[in-house]
């Protein structure tokens, strides 16, 4: 059961999780996929990159889940039918001297969502301009919603490229 001072997590009417504030307790297996079970530490200091893309490129469409922590990542390719999200002031840093976009689409991509994260754009750290969400030509069926967005050299998010379609943006804070 779930108390007046914790907030329940369901998926398909299920609770999988409670969040108390020590952070959150999980009803058995996890139904995503943490980015810490792939090395990422989202201490603020090391860099990231490789262990969330492994995660991502392993989780075989399941939902790619940040703890609450700050990720220091440089660009991240998102394939189709992924969910990415973060719980608990998950924070993406941009890496210094980025290129291109930070969280990326790859090309032709569809069927994915990017919600729930603190993404940080490092402004202050980059030589050139970087978006935090960079979407590329031919993506389809994408949704990015309840993201704060901040400090980026770049856009917010940004659409490049032609066939964009089925986009849904809502409830992001963009700010610089």
């Amino acid at each position: 059961s779930v108390g007046a001072d914790q907030i329940g997590v369901s998926i398909g009417g299920s609770l999988i999780a409670t969040f108390v504030s020590a952070g959150l307790i999980f009803k058995g297996p996890t139904p995503f996929v943490d980015v810490k079970a792939y090395g990422a530490t989202g201490n603020g200091v090391t860099d990231d990159t490789i262990a969330i893309q492994n995660a991502v490129n392993n989780s075989d469409v399941a939902p790619v889940f940040f703890p609450k922590g700050i990720y220091i990542v440089s660009n991240l390719t998102i394939p189709s039918n992924i969910t990415v999200f973060g719980f608990g002031n998950a924070t993406l840093k941009q890496k210094a001297s980025c290129t291109g976009g930070f969280i990326t689409p790859a090309t032709s991509a569809t069927n994915i969502t990017i919600k729930g994260l603190i993404i940080d754009g490092n402004k202050a750290n980059q030589v050139t301009a970087c978006s935090g969400i960079a979407l590329n030509a031919n993506n389809t069926k994408i949704e990015i919603f309840n993201n704060n967005i901040s400090n980026t050299k770049g856009s917010g998010i940004q659409g490049a490229g032609s066939g964009l379609a089925d986009i849904v943006i809502r409830n992001n804070r963009i700010s610089n």
